[in-house]
């Protein structure tokens, strides 16, 4: 599974931060409000980001445990999507409200009733984004083998101990000649 990676968050981040700006920008034209989720969003939000904490904290203690009293695999590795998908939420959800926050700010003043709903919105999509972050990172499997040896094997091969096939080196297939 692939990591989630601070520059796509940052890339969500803006692509969401322009849309939003622009749907700030078209929605009066076309006699709508403000595009914003109302405070009701926050409440999902919050529950989101609680169980999210809820269920990677259990992955995370689990991992202390001896691999016969673990856990499913099957149910970390769930855990660990929710992380990135509650990361790349949070990351969509504070970037579409601070564009529409920007946009309505230019316009109406940063005191508007608007630009606070936005706001919070931004702040509760910063809150899931670290939650999912953090998640993501406690799911982590550690690497086997003591830490002075980089996570190597006992024979020097990188990760669990035995050396990587040709043909799928560096995780690729590889058509065989």
């Amino acid at each position: 599974m692939i990591a989630l990676r601070s520059w796509w968050t940052v890339v969500a981040v803006a692509a969401a931060v322009l849309l939003g700006w622009l749907a700030g920008l078209a929605a009066p034209s076309l006699g709508w409000g403000a595009p914003v989720v109302g405070r009701s969003g926050l409440i999902t939000v919050a529950a989101v980001s609680v169980l999210c904490l809820v269920l990677g904290w259990r992955v995370r203690r689990d991992r202390e445990k001896p691999p016969a009293a673990r856990m499913d695999p099957i149910a970390a590795a769930r855990t660990l999507v929710l992380g990135q998908a509650a990361g790349f939420a949070g990351a969509a959800l504070a970037g579409w409200h601070a564009g529409v926050a920007l946009q309505v700010a230019a316009r109406a003043g940063a005191g508007a009733p608007t630009v606070r709903e936005a706001a919070l919105q931004t702040a509760g999509g910063l809150v899931l984004l670290a939650v999912g972050l953090v998640v993501e990172r406690w799911c982590r499997i550690p690497p086997e083998g003591d830490a002075a040896e980089g996570g190597r094997g006992e024979d020097g091969t990188a990760g669990r101990g035995r050396a990587p096939r040709p043909e799928t080196e560096g995780g690729y297939a590889r058509a065989r000649d």
